[in-house]
């Protein structure tokens, strides 16, 4: 039987997040956070993902998973484990 999981709030391709948790360390508020950056703070977010959650769970996303264009998420959603479910973010 699949678990199921509840997630919010991945942010995916979002640079001030990636710089709020530790992908930009010494960034000042006002700077500017490289793509390598953003890179690595949504690997993270995979890795940590597929720890979790096997290929045949449920994972329900309760909002703001992406701050980027769907059409970017092709190759990061994929590569999630389990079947997702998403609901809208506050938008």
């Amino acid at each position: 039987m699949p678990a199921v999981h509840c997630t919010s709030d991945t942010h995916f391709g979002h640079r001030l997040m990636a710089r709020e948790r530790g992908f930009a360390p010494g960034a000042a508020p006002t700077d500017d956070v490289g793509e390598g950056q953003v890179a690595a703070h949504d690997e993270a977010i995979i890795a940590a993902w597929n720890r979790h959650v096997r290929p045949g769970d449920i994972v329900w996303h309760l909002g703001d998973l992406a701050l980027v264009a769907p059409r970017c998420l092709v190759g990061i959603v994929p590569r999630l484990n389990g079947r997702t479910v998403a609901t809208a973010g506050r938008g």
